[in-house]
């Protein structure tokens, strides 16, 4: 990991950081709003909503696009994939979802050790989707680029030719 955080620029760390919190406010309230509407609307159109927007706050903070501009983005980078990040993030939701009913029945969470133990869990599973959204984006970012004449070759990827896990492997 430290190989590749080495070749971050330090401007990355500063550069448009207050506009880029302010877009990512702006755009965790508009995302939410919205899919809170599409579940209501009998959850599949929900569903729909979260897998097209799922890279809108990634693009907010990688791309320092605005909220509106980011949705776009992810919108477009999702179409034609939502099945497949549909697989990709509903394994680990249902086994996510089994573990904390587990866990939720063994030790209700009204004891220290139930809360602490669901947190813990929670927290994992949280850092663990992050990681998968992170490597979905790179993957379609790479395949866009790709269709485009385009190469993405870097630190993130090895650059050197080696083969890497996909969403398609997944």
């Amino acid at each position: 990991m430290s190989d590749v955080t080495d070749h971050i620029p330090s401007e990355f760390f500063t550069r448009n950081v207050a506009p880029a919190f302010g877009w990512w406010v702006v755009a965790s309230i508009v995302v939410g709003i919205l899919v809170t509407i599409g579940l209501i609307l009998l959850v599949i159109p929900g569903i729909y909503l979260s897998l097209g927007l799922a890279f809108t706050l990634v693009y907010v903070a990688t791309e320092d696009e605005t909220a509106f501009a980011a949705m776009q983005s992810s919108w477009d980078l999702a179409s034609g994939h939502r099945w497949r990040l549909l697989a990709t993030f509903l394994v680990p939701g249902v086994v996510y979802l089994v573990i904390a009913g587990i866990i939720g029945v063994v030790l209700p969470t009204t004891t220290v050790v139930g809360w602490v133990l669901t947190a813990l869990i929670g927290a994992v599973w949280a850092v663990f989707i992050q990681a998968l959204l992170a490597a979905c984006y790179h993957q379609l970012r790479g395949e866009s680029a790709d269709a485009d004449g385009e190469s993405d070759t870097g630190p993130a990827d090895g650059g050197d030719g080696t083969a890497r896990a996909t969403v398609a492997d997944a």
